[in-house]
């Protein structure tokens, strides 16, 4: 189903001012993440024999030490039970399962994940030092009511849906999957809740360190690689040199160039241009894919992370509830401090549902229609046809 751009014209400014513009860390399009070819071609389709093995018996004991989760057996029964869902985009509900583990659903998340690709043997993880390392990235993200850890769960996630519902995992080395994984976990670490442009309004402290352009993406990468460089932390320490550096140009890679979000426009166009994205379908040849790994890296972490309207619609109403009371909460900010109030962050005159209306298609729409078909994966763009049907009836009240 198709549909025209409805959005009144104050969205639209806003939306083409925070989604239009900006530079790359590669502005020349370098693939510089990717692996060795040779290597590549020894590990094609390693992980899918790995997740038939993993997928009747995945190792839960890390379930056992979860704070708040030891003690109680039956929690630990149905918390394993949701787990068996981790793989389904509409089925997984991260608020349940947030509730269900006392508020570590990045924890819970991220530590099945690792055993069902295996990191922890094939990369040498300790289990202390990543208990360690996922305690401290929880402690880290702040309690902003959109971007917090529960964010951070949901776009981890999403990104392993993408890898396991369709052939990505076929063409993507061990390596490039970790390291998805990883920024997914790690891409919002330290959000304060405010965007890049408040940041330069009011000349914060991240300003003057890290300069004007993707403020909070430099920030999230720097904390998280200045954590792992501490030992008790350090879940890269056992890898090879060439293999952690990979990883580091992985996180820069997809955080700063994927998650900046004056950076879609160019990514979106380079990602149709190079797949021959045309009218929803992709024409490009699948070895294309391990050809720029580096960019699909980068699409699947920035589709997972601006993905809201695309997931079940009790799980999207949620969502709007949280980006908008944070986006009101910045314009009250703006406000108090004598700034004009960004566009779509007034409470007393923008509206939720508008928001998301323009948001959906202008941004969204547009995005999805491709990537859903270079994954030949169809669930989230079918929610979002059905979100966007039944939009306008919500009555979202903050």
């Amino acid at each position: 189903r198709r549909w025209s751009f409805q959005a009144d014209s104050h969205t639209r400014e806003y939306l083409m001012s925070n989604f239009v513009s900006g530079e790359s860390v590669h502005s020349d399009g370098s693939e510089s993440c990717s692996g060795n070819s040779e290597r590549r071609v020894r590990e094609k389709g390693e992980y899918p024999v790995l997740l038939r093995n993993s997928a009747g018996g995945v190792d839960r004991g890390f379930l056992l030490r979860i704070p708040n989760l030891a003690d109680d057996g039956a929690a630990q029964v149905a918390l394993a039970e949701y787990l068996s869902e981790i793989d389904s985009y509409s089925s997984f509900d991260i608020f349940a399962l947030d509730k269900l583990c006392s508020g570590h659903a990045l924890m819970v998340v991220a530590m099945e994940l690792f055993a069902r690709y295996g990191f922890m043997e094939k990369f040498s993880i300790g289990e202390d030092v990543l208990r360690a390392f996922l305690i401290e990235v929880e402690n880290r993200y702040r309690t902003n009511p959109y971007h917090n850890v529960v964010h951070a769960a949901d776009v981890t996630q999403g990104v392993n849906c993408f890898l396991r519902n369709s052939d990505l995992l076929e063409h993507l080395t061990s390596v490039e999957v970790f390291g998805v994984l990883l920024s997914a976990i790690v891409h919002d670490l330290g959000h304060d809740g405010v965007n890049n442009a408040f940041h330069c309004k009011t000349k914060s402290s991240l300003v003057g360190q890290y300069g004007e352009k993707a403020v909070l993406e430099l920030y999230h990468t720097d904390t998280a690689l200045t954590l792992m460089r501490k030992p008790e932390y350090d879940i890269l320490a056992n890898m090879s040199a060439t293999d952690r550096m990979q990883v580091e140009c992985i996180l820069r890679s997809t955080i700063v160039d994927a998650t900046d979000m004056t950076r879609h426009t160019d990514l979106v166009a380079r990602f149709n241009s190079i797949f021959r994205i045309v009218d929803g379908e992709c024409h490009a040849a699948r070895e294309t894919i391990a050809e720029h790994a580096t960019l699909v890296l980068q699409m699947t972490l920035h589709c997972a992370d601006v993905g809201n309207p695309t997931r079940p619609a009790r799980v999207y109403e949620r969502w709007i509830h949280r980006v908008m009371t944070e986006f009101f909460e910045q314009g009250d900010k703006e406000r108090s401090l004598g700034l004009e109030v960004s566009k779509m962050m007034n409470r007393e005159t923008d509206s939720p549902v508008g928001c998301q209306k323009g948001f959906i298609d202008f941004i969204i729409k547009p995005l999805f229609e491709g990537w859903c078909a270079f994954l030949r994966y169809e669930e989230p763009l079918k929610n979002l046809v059905r979100n966007r049907s039944k939009l306008e009836t919500w009555e979202i009240k903050l």
